[in-house]
C-alpha cells in the first residue's frame, strides 16, 4: 500500500474515529490461493525428477563399481530410484493423514 494511501486513511480516522477502518493486513490461506498449490505441484514434480536421476546416477555408479553388468546396473539403478520415490509418496501420504486425524 503506498505511504500516501495510509496518510489518507490515519487522516480519515482522525475525521471520523467513530467509523470502523478497514485492516490493511490480509489474512493469508494457501489452500485458496490456486497458483500457490501448481506452484507445489511443479516443484513437486521437478524434485522427484531430481531425486530420481541423481539416484539413478548413484546406484548405477555403485553397481558399476561392484563390476555388474552395465544394462543390469543402469536396470537396477532405475528401479532402485523408482523404489525410493513411491516409498516418499506413501511417507508424505502417511504424513499428511496423520495431521488430519489429530
Amino acid at each position: 500500500m503506498p505511504v500516501r494511501e495510509n496518510v489518507l486513511r490515519d487522516q480519515e480516522v482522525l475525521r471520523n474515529p467513530q467509523q470502523p477502518v478497514e485492516s490493511p493486513f490480509i489474512q493469508y490461506e494457501p489452500e485458496q490461493d490456486q497458483d500457490v498449490l501448481e506452484n507445489r505441484y511443479e516443484f513437486y514434480y521437478f524434485a522427484n525428477l531430481a531425486i530420481f536421476s541423481l539416484t539413478t546416477i548413484l546406484f548405477s555408479f555403485i553397481f558399476l563399481s561392484l563390476e555388474v553388468a552395465s544394462v543390469w546396473s543402469v536396470s537396477g539403478g532405475i528401479l532402485i530410484s523408482l523404489a525410493i520415490l513411491q516409498a516418499s509418496r506413501y511417507v508424505r501420504k502417511y504424513h499428511k493423514n496423520k495431521s488430519k486425524v489429530r
